[in-house]
């Protein structure tokens, strides 16, 4: 099985619109940090890390995912909680709602 039919493999598991929007957030803002550093978005995270994301849903932090290791962590992951997490809340997703604690803590992130 060749990348892309894997990815399309991956895709099928993305069941709910919700889930779709959230992929779609998750390629905009790679894509949006992409452009912005010159690279490609690939290198930030491939398809496969972003599904990940939106089934596991991590609320807090994304070292469980496939395909990210410390220097992404390091790097993107208060900006990708960030965007699910905004997202999540907009659609008031019952699942992911936990902790007011979490919105705190990225906003305070985000904002420096």
């Amino acid at each position: 099985m060749n990348y892309y039919e894997r990815i399309e493999k991956e895709k099928a598991f993305l069941k709910t619109e919700e889930e779709i929007e959230l992929f779609n957030k998750l390629k905009a803002k790679r894509l949006e940090l992409a452009k912005e550093q010159n690279i490609a978005p690939y290198l930030i995270f491939h398809d496969t890390a972003l599904i990940h994301m939106v089934k596991q849903r991590p609320q807090t932090e994304m070292s469980q995912i496939s395909g990210v290791g410390a220097m992404k962590l390091e790097k993107y992951e208060v900006v990708f909680l960030g965007v699910m997490w905004r997202y999540l809340v907009s659609v008031k997703s019952s699942t992911y709602i936990r902790s007011f604690s979490l919105l705190s803590h990225l906003e305070n992130s985000l904002m420096k």
